[in-house]
């Protein structure tokens, strides 16, 4: 008796599912709209860790430091990656922007002794407009936040190149916080 049950069970069970109106199909079809998962209650916060790193982002055209935390101490090539995707989300609400956005391309970074080497695509065009003045700024003031890089060197075809200091003035010298100290927001 149990047996029989259970073998009518099964076979209204497959006969629902398959009177249900839905029909297999022999290609995929397109979704009308796209997939948005319901909004989440709690914002996620941002990622933290137990060490620090300084990044220099622009607000009102000064300098502004920012840290933030991370769960290792990044290299220069970490730090210059971090610098270029900033500002994030909570930076940009609170008005920080990147002023790396439109300066010469940068090619890579490394070190030689106590100084980062950054070498560009492109000669810098000997003027001193203020958003290369930031950028430069950005990436000398960020870079020498980290311990053991004392200086910055910017080259083009390994050779060094003039970039605008914060006073306006173009050097081919090595640069550092100082150069820009001017141009640093006290907070």
């Amino acid at each position: 008796m149990n047996q029989r049950i259970g073998i009518v069970a099964t076979a209204l069970a497959v006969a629902v599912l398959a009177g249900c109106g839905i029909q297999p199909e022999t290609s995929p079809t397109p979704i009308d709209r796209p997939f948005r998962p319901a909004a989440s209650s709690t914002a996620t916060p941002p990622p933290t860790g137990t060490l620090s790193e300084k990044l220099y982002l622009i607000e009102d055209g000064t300098l502004v430091p920012v840290t933030r935390h991370v769960g290792r101490t990044p290299t220069v090539e970490q730090l210059l990656a971090d610098l270029r995707s900033a500002p994030n989300d909570t930076e940009r609400e609170s008005g920080l922007t990147n002023a790396l956005l439109g300066t010469n391309t940068v090619t890579s970074v490394r070190m030689s002794g106590a100084q980062a080497v950054i070498e560009l695509a492109a000669p810098v065009d000997g003027t001193a407009r203020t958003d290369d003045q930031l950028a430069y700024a950005q990436l000398v003031c960020t870079l020498t936040s980290l311990p053991g890089v004392e200086t910055v060197q910017f080259t083009h075809d390994g050779r060094p190149i003039g970039v605008p200091r914060g006073d306006g003035s173009v050097s081919t010298a090595p640069l550092s916080v100082e150069d820009y100290a001017a141009m640093i927001a006290s907070r």
